[in-house]
């Protein structure tokens, strides 16, 4: 019984740090994306 709390703990710490991960990452990724759309914004603004 207390082996599975155990274990069910470690599965939701696991989960909840796979979720941050992603969270990161989907983060980073639309900073990056934001970035190069400012900068091609720019450059067409430059163009124009």
């Amino acid at each position: 019984m207390t082996n599975d709390k155990f274990v069910s703990k470690s599965l939701k710490l696991l989960y909840l740090k796979r979720i941050t991960q992603s969270y990161k990452a989907n983060f980073l990724f639309t900073i990056r994306f934001l970035n190069l759309l400012t900068a091609l914004s720019a450059n067409l603004i430059i163009l124009f």
